[in-house]
């Protein structure tokens, strides 16, 4: 048989694989996503305030947040993984300074609900619907929640995007007052990004990367010009993945985004089955896990449970 016409048959018995493998295992049920938590908040001494915000539930394939090995057996661990995590919080966070509020992210819509929501192309429709499960009811999209805490969603100065996959831009139109600072990379476009959802009057700030180090990062964009709110490079889950980083009184917090999916995996060398690059994302794990080695530091992903409870705010912190 010519080798061409093996490559064929070979190529289309695998995607049948994924493809049966991936729709394999019983998602969890909408009904069956637990009660949406009030923000949780920490105030500095210095008056800052850091507002843990939840938009809902969300859950995916295990290996999307438990996969080993080389990267190509990562990603297809993740396409065709037949069993689902249980629910995962949906987090934005909110930092009220005396310069003004930023968010970093804006968590998920309940329009997600809507017939079609996800079918900006094919490939987009085909993962979400495939892959992932959100439960988000309107009350708890990005402006209630800030209007619950006394935020007029309209008066946010800046909203730094992790990147542009729908659990983070789903709270996007509330912010009319907003800067938006996305990475360039990740503007053009990216594997399951919501291109088509985001508002059109949207003009963001496109950031690139000054050879200045924070904490262990060695290139970071600040905020407004503040030496202390800083954006640093996390690629991999996304080709321009970014986190944000926020130091006051010798602590740094760090939102991470998608970059790692909670402490715990992080700790323990567990990556991500679902990135655009699988080698970058890995880089980008050593570096936060030097990060919270080497500086006293919070982390707080997006998707992790452990950041309600308080336990990893230092003692200064209420």
């Amino acid at each position: 048989m010519p080798i061409v016409a093996r490559f064929i048959r070979l190529s289309a018995a695998l995607s049948g694989f994924v493809l049966m493998a991936a729709c394999s295992g019983d998602p969890p049920s909408l009904q069956s996503a637990p009660p949406n938590p009030a923000p949780f908040t920490v105030e500095t001494r210095a008056g800052t305030k850091i507002h843990v915000i939840q938009t809902g539930w969300g859950a995916t394939k295990q290996n999307a947040r438990d996969a080993t090995g080389p990267g190509f057996l990562r990603l297809l661990s993740f396409l065709t993984d037949g069993d689902w995590t249980d629910w995962f919080p949906v987090n934005f966070y909110a930092i009220e300074r005396s310069g003004g509020v930023v968010v970093h992210d804006t968590g998920e819509t309940a329009r997600i609900h809507e017939d079609g929501y996800y079918r900006c192309d094919a490939l987009t429709e085909w993962i979400y619907l495939t892959h992932f499960r959100f439960s988000v009811a309107p009350e708890f999209e990005l402006g209630p929640q800030l209007q619950s805490l006394g935020i007029d969603p309209a008066t946010v100065k800046w909203a730094v995007l992790s990147h542009l996959h729908s659990d983070h831009i789903g709270g996007m139109s509330y912010l009319t007052g907003a800067e938006f600072l996305i990475s360039r990379r990740d503007w053009g476009g990216h594997r399951g990004a919501l291109l088509c959802r985001i508002p059109r009057w949207i003009k963001p700030t496109l950031v690139e990367y000054a050879p200045e180090p924070f904490g262990a990062f060695q290139r970071s964009h600040a905020v407004s010009g503040d030496p202390n709110l800083r954006i640093v490079p996390t690629p991999g889950h996304s080709p321009g993945h970014q986190s944000l980083m926020l130091l006051e009184e010798g602590t740094y917090y760090l939102f991470a985004g998608d970059a790692v999916f909670n402490l715990e995996s992080t700790e323990r060398a567990r990556d991500s089955g679902f990135a655009a690059d699988l080698d970058a994302a890995w880089a980008s794990h050593e570096t936060i896990r030097k990060q919270l080695r080497d500086f006293e530091t919070v982390l707080a992903p997006a998707h992790d449970y452990g950041v309600r409870d308080g336990s990893r705010f230092p003692s200064h912190v209420h």
